[in-house]
C-alpha cells in the first residue's frame, strides 16, 4: 500500500445546473449558485474558440462525406484510422466500413499501459468489420523514455495536459507517418468534441508542416531513432501530408448512443465501453496526480461542458466526482496501478505526492 500525506481537498461552491466550480480558471459562480456558462454570459470554451455553429457544423459534415466518396478506390487504402478500442473510433470504424462502404487501415500504437478492455475490443473489431489492422509497438524502452521525460516536464497545468497533449500527437503522428509511407490520402482520429482543445476538425497543412518533436526531447540521452520515431516533416517542404480530420467534431454526437449502438449492434458490450475500462492506465494515474498536485479533478470542466449539452447526468458526475475525491485523499484510487506505473517507468511517483 503506497502512504502518502495529502493536504486537503478543498470543495468550493460548485455550479447547481453542470457542476462546474471555483477551482476551475477564469469560472465565475454567481450568488445563485450558476455559473457563466449556465447563466449564458459566455460560450462554450471549445466552440466559441472555433465559431462552432449548427449550420457550420452540417455544412462540414457534408463536406466530409464529399471527400470521401472522392478517395474511395483510389489508393492502397482510402483512410488510415487511428483505433484504440474506445468506443469513438469503434464507431467510426462502423460508420466508415459499413455505412460509406471504405477501404480502411486501422493503427492501433500499443503502448505498456492500453487497458485490457481496450485490447479485447480491438479483437472484437477485427472479428466483426472488413479491414486491416496494424498494430505499431514502439517497445517499452522507448516508452519508458517517452513518458519519463514527460513526467520530468510537466506544466502547471497538470499531468494531464502535459502528457496527453504530447502523447496523443505521436500517436496521430505515426498515423500520418504509415499514410505517406503508403499513399494513403486521409488520416482519420477519433476525437470526440471538445478534444483535442487545440483542433476542431481538421488540423491545418501548416500545423502538419511542423516538428513536432518536443523541445526537451532535444538534449542528451535522446538519439536521432528516437527522434525518428515522431511526426517531422518540417525540414521536407515536397513531402505530400495526408489531412488529419476529427469528423465527431461535425457529426451529431452522443457517447450514450454511441455505447448503446456497439452493444445493440453486437460490437462491444455496454459495460466493455466505459471510458473508465477502456482510457489509457495512465489516465487513471494521471489523474490522482493532478488532484493531488491541484485539488481538482482535471477532467472536471470537460464533464461539466457534457452535463451542459444534455450527453451526461450532473447527479452520475457529482457522485463520482465525491467518490473519487474520497479515495484519493484515503490512498484508495488505483494503487495497483499506480505501482504497475512506477515500475514501467523505473520512478517513484509517491514523492510527487
Amino acid at each position: 500500500m503506497i502512504r502518502v500525506v495529502i493536504i486537503g481537498i478543498n470543495y468550493m461552491k460548485a455550479c447547481r445546473k453542470c457542476l462546474i466550480d471555483e477551482r476551475v480558471p477564469d469560472v465565475f459562480i454567481d450568488s445563485g449558485n450558476v455559473c457563466d456558462y449556465c447563466s449564458g454570459r459566455r460560450g462554450d470554451d471549445w466552440e466559441s474558440r472555433f465559431h462552432v455553429t449548427g449550420g457550420k457544423k452540417a455544412a462540414l459534415f457534408s463536406g466530409f462525406e464529399d471527400y470521401l466518396e472522392s478517395i474511395r478506390g483510389r489508393h492502397p487504402y482510402d483512410l488510415v484510422l487511428s483505433l484504440s478500442g474506445g468506443k469513438d473510433s469503434s464507431y467510426l470504424l462502423k460508420y466508415l466500413t459499413v455505412q460509406k462502404k471504405m477501404k480502411v487501415l486501422g493503427i492501433n500504437v500499443s503502448t505498456p499501459f492500453e487497458s485490457k478492455k481496450a485490447r479485447t475490443n480491438l479483437n472484437r473489431l477485427k472479428n466483426h468489420f472488413d479491414f486491416e489492422l496494424l498494430v505499431i509497438a514502439p517497445g517499452r524502452e522507448f516508452f519508458r523514455r517517452f513518458y519519463s521525460g514527460l513526467f520530468a516536464h510537466v506544466q502547471k497545468e497538470g499531468y494531464i495536459k502535459s502528457v496527453c497533449d504530447v502523447c496523443n500527437p505521436f500517436i496521430h503522428g505515426k498515423c500520418l507517418q504509415t499514410a505517406v509511407e503508403k499513399d494513403i490520402p486521409l488520416v482519420v482520429c477519433g476525437a470526440a468534441p471538445g478534444q483535442p482543445y487545440f483542433m476542431f476538425y481538421e488540423l491545418p497543412e501548416s500545423e502538419l508542416r511542423k516538428n513536432w518533436i518536443p523541445d526537451f526531447f532535444h538534449s542528451p540521452g535522446y538519439d536521432d531513432y528516437f527522434m525518428s520515431r515522431f511526426w517531422n516533416v518540417s525540414e521536407s517542404p515536397q513531402t505530400p501530408v495526408p489531412r488529419l480530420l476529427a469528423p465527431l467534431h461535425v457529426m451529431d454526437y452522443n457517447a450514450e448512443s454511441i455505447r448503446k449502438e456497439l452493444a445493440d449492434g453486437g460490437i462491444i458490450p455496454y459495460k466493455d465501453s466505459h471510458p473508465a475500462v477502456t482510457n489509457c492506465i495512465l489516465v487513471q494515474v494521471m489523474m490522482v496526480l493532478d488532484i493531488r498536485r491541484n485539488g481538482i479533478n482535471p477532467f472536471l470542466k470537460d464533464f461539466a461542458a457534457m452535463v451542459r449539452r444534455g450527453e451526461s447526468s450532473r447527479a452520475m458526475w457529482k457522485f463520482l466526482f465525491t467518490l473519487q475525491n474520497w479515495l484519493v485523499k484515503r490512498n484508495l484510487f488505483s494503487p495497483a496501478k499506480i505501482r504497475y506505473v512506477e515500475s514501467v517507468l523505473g520512478i517513484n511517483l509517491r514523492k510527487k505526492f
